[in-house]
């Protein structure tokens, strides 16, 4: 169900449109007053965040020639974060 919802997630993020800064005011007519410019001016800040999950329940060695070739040695977990500013 989660992995069904991430991708639904990051689906809608894909599809929806990119928006740039005068792209959706109108081409024709004389412009109504002088130009308004933007400042850029200031302080900003940003940050972004990620996590990852998996889990196996068979880890099955296949190193050919390998000491322990074909058989479980069980399974493991993988859990992450990552972050920043």
């Amino acid at each position: 169900m989660r992995e069904t919802v991430l991708a639904a997630a990051a689906l809608l993020a894909l599809l929806s449109p990119a928006a740039a800064g005068g792209l959706g005011e109108p081409v024709n007519g004389p412009p109504s007053g002088p130009p308004q410019g933007v400042s850029w001016t200031g302080c900003y800040a940003g940050g972004h965040v990620g996590g990852l999950w998996g889990t196996s329940d068979k880890w099955i060695v296949r190193t050919p020639g390998g000491a322990f070739e074909g058989e479980s040695l069980g399974g493991h977990d993988v859990d992450g974060f990552i972050g920043g500013v």
